[in-house]
């Protein structure tokens, strides 16, 4: 007897896994229902930590943002780096994503007392946050949902400094994305992005970080509709959208894979990345400063 036709990412990834390159190999964690415990609250931060200084040690040359106005993309589940942000001087935050997640649950306030008690008790918080109402001062955090990848019809106010940590390489359309940068931006200020083009939790760990690229295809389009997977964009798309929106590099930064791997790779991979060179091919982390010279 025949059986079901697979209709989601996980089915097809199951169906598939005998025949087709890659996909035998995907994570289980593409089924539905797989649940992510969260970390002791003192280990919540060490993450936002990081990210806010690999963002200071990229602006602070260049950008004074004390008393500025900034722009997240995709803060996730909780408010943590724009906090710190604003612990660090900034005026005002915006918060824009496409998911209206809830950022006021239990765990998320649990998460900014320890910032308020342990990690920055010397910061007058009740500027930011009221934390018996559980809501935030909108003079100086605030929060809109947007797709970035689709035309903004009311674009939110504009930033000296918009940036990004693993958002771009989950975008359905980068140039559209691009061009939307440009009306989140000041003329002559800042964006600053840091994108993984790895795996990103693909595969099963230990994996290659570019296995994910033998997936062909229809099927990872397939996936993509239903799963939070990579777009698998390479370096060279996303510099040649910049420039074509009138970003300006100042810092630019990269993590590659050995060309071992790529080797080992490159018979296995999908068409559209079997003859890439190795320089592009191999980027797995960008990390890019630049100067917004021509607002949209």
């Amino acid at each position: 007897m025949m059986g079901d036709t697979p209709t989601t990412g996980a089915g097809v990834a199951r169906s598939a896994s005998a025949m087709l390159p890659g996909v035998a190999r995907l994570k289980k964690r593409l089924s539905k229902g797989e649940q992510v415990g969260y970390l002791p609250v003192e280990r919540r931060w060490d993450r936002y930590e990081q990210q806010l200084e690999t963002l200071l040690s990229f602006t602070r040359e260049h950008l004074v943002i004390e008393g500025s106005t900034v722009l997240e993309l995709g803060p996730g589940d909780t408010f943590c780096l724009p906090l710190l942000m604003l612990a660090a001087g900034v005026r005002r935050v915006i918060c824009l994503d496409r998911f209206d997640q809830v950022r006021v649950t239990d765990d998320a306030f649990e998460t900014y007392a320890y910032l308020r008690d342990k990690l920055r008790p010397s910061v007058d918080w009740n500027r930011y946050i009221d934390f018996s109402a559980r809501t935030f001062n909108p003079d100086h955090l605030v929060f809109q949902r947007v797709s970035i990848d689709e035309p903004l019809l009311v674009p939110p106010q504009r930033a000296n400094l918009v940036y990004s940590f693993d958002v771009l390489e989950h975008v359905r359309s980068v140039p559209m994305t691009v061009q939307n940068l440009g009306k989140l931006s000041l003329d002559g200020g800042f964006q600053f992005h840091s994108v993984d083009m790895a795996g990103h939790g693909s595969f099963e760990s230990p994996r290659p970080e570019l296995e994910f690229l033998t997936v062909p295809e229809p099927v990872w389009q397939f996936i993509q509709r239903s799963r939070p997977v990579p777009n698998r964009e390479r370096v060279e798309t996303f510099r040649a959208e910049f420039s074509r929106a009138g970003l300006t590099t100042v810092v630019e930064k990269t993590l590659s894979v050995d060309e071992d791997q790529i080797d080992g790779l490159r018979s296995q991979l999908a068409p559209r990345f079997r003859h890439l060179p190795p320089e592009v091919l191999g980027v797995v982390r960008l990390m890019i400063l630049a100067r917004v010279t021509r607002a949209t």
